[in-house]
């Protein structure tokens, strides 16, 4: 619109350009200083309406000033932190089993209240984004604890104490590569487990295939007896489509985390 006078074109843009860099320099300022973001909030579409409606009561007391409104907007604010309250007191009564679908690694989740327990060969110190982009959002949901990992290359001997301390859940045991979680049996199999000579096979509800694993179902069933079988995303496309296409063939329920998508049951 100030085309026809050029200077004042000029003045514009540059006024507009270290405007746009002032407001810039001013989040990030912002975003540095200590508590000024919040981080893993979790908000529901109820509690997004309640926040509006209380808004819109309080511009309207402004308005109008009616005390209804006041009364309104205490109302909003009450049923909000009543269903605040209602979902953080359900989530201590959840007992939940996740694998997660990320590809080339191993994310197994025990979810217990509010107790987050993460079995995975995903290197924190590397990949916690990519572990994050993942997971997080899950977590958010449960509203779960930060994660206490263990990582899937201890589970041997040697350390067995550290990984019982860093669990740290009376309603998770864990023995090397098995693990109970309440009343669901669980066992681990990774490309380095080997068969050993039993007297009786060992009854598990999930048996949970990771790395690739050389081993046939059919050699697996000999020392395993599983309710169901899970090949976890670390394993490769061909390998998980193989190992389903066994247990298909030896009428094995069987879920594929790559194929499938990522696993969960709640356990009552």
């Amino acid at each position: 619109s100030f085309s026809f006078i050029p200077i004042v074109g000029d003045y514009l843009a540059t006024g507009l350009k270290y405007l746009i860099q002032f407001l810039n320099y001013t989040v990030a300022f912002i975003d540095k200083l200590p508590y000024s973001l919040s981080e893993n909030i979790r908000f529901s579409i109820a509690d997004t309406w309640l926040t509006y409606l209380f808004i819109t009561c309080i511009i309207a007391l402004i308005a109008y000033r009616k005390f209804r409104f006041i009364l309104l907007g205490s109302s909003f604010i009450i049923a909000l932190l009543i269903s605040c309250f209602w979902v953080s007191y359900n989530d201590l009564d959840q007992r939940k089993l996740v694998i997660y679908n990320i590809p080339q690694f191993s994310a197994i989740n025990f979810i217990d209240g509010n107790d987050n327990i993460l079995i995975s060969d995903i290197k924190l110190t590397k990949n916690r984004s990519k572990l994050l982009f993942h997971i997080q959002n899950n977590w958010i949901n449960n509203g779960v604890d930060k994660e206490k990992v263990v990582r899937l290359d201890h589970l041997l001997k040697k350390y067995q104490l550290s990984n019982i301390y860093r669990i740290d859940n009376k309603n998770l045991f864990t023995k090397l590569n098995y693990f109970q979680f309440y009343d669901t049996k669980i066992a681990i199999i990774d490309n380095q487990f080997k068969l050993n000579n039993i007297v009786k096979k060992l009854s598990v509800d999930l048996l949970i295939l990771t790395k690739n694993t050389k081993l046939s179902i059919r050699d697996m069933l000999n020392l395993f007896n599983p309710k169901k079988i899970i090949i976890d995303a670390s394993n490769s496309i061909y390998t998980s489509k193989r190992l389903k296409e066994e247990a298909k063939t030896l009428n094995i329920n069987c879920w594929s985390v790559l194929i499938d998508g990522a696993f969960q049951i709640e356990l009552k």
